[in-house]
């Protein structure tokens, strides 16, 4: 059995220091097929969501706002259910996992979501991946990197949808697409 977990996390800004994540997500592909999809939204704490700089990114890029946290757990509790759902999928041994932007999602999820973190076996990063396999730029946005391969995106900007897309890409890039 070939499988991996294509992980996206929203967060309210940048740096996994000054910063939480506020939205995760997860698509499990077996064999070249997608399997399963799992998405949450997290509450961060309130340092993570104090300062301003916070909210422009919050609601201008993901369109998440204060009253969608309000409700939702805490990042830890949301890092337990998402391994608890990947392992009833994949298995327990080390998920093998990717994102678009290995590099933000692991350093995030590193920080605020250990119980997760401890099960990832990272792969390579599907950003650089396309970025070499198709001559992109340097930092290409995901929707540069879909457009450049004919992949169909399921939105942006939310953790679900940049998941799904991530996926795409990623099954166009292993040639099961």
């Amino acid at each position: 059995m070939s499988a991996v977990l294509i992980l996206d996390c929203e967060t309210s800004g940048l740096s996994p220091q000054n910063a939480g994540i506020v939205e995760v997500a997860a698509v499990a592909v077996i064999d070249g097929e997608v399997a399963g999809s799992w998405v949450s939204l997290t509450w961060p704490g309130y340092e993570h969501l104090s300062r301003p700089e916070h909210w422009a990114v919050l609601t201008n890029v993901s369109r998440i706002y204060a009253g969608l946290l309000l409700d939702a757990p805490d990042v830890s509790e949301a890092a337990w259910e998402l391994r608890r759902w990947a392992t009833g999928i994949l298995g327990e041994l080390p998920l093998s996992a990717t994102s678009f932007n290995v590099g933000f999602d692991r350093a995030f999820i590193a920080a605020h979501a250990a119980p997760l973190q401890e099960r990832l076996a990272w792969q390579d990063c599907l950003m650089e991946r396309a970025r070499r396999a198709l001559s992109l730029p340097r930092w290409p946005s995901l929707a540069t990197a879909c457009e450049a391969l004919g992949v169909e995106q399921s939105g942006e900007h939310r953790a679900l949808a940049d998941a799904m897309s991530a996926a795409k890409l990623w099954l166009a890039l292993e040639g099961k697409r």
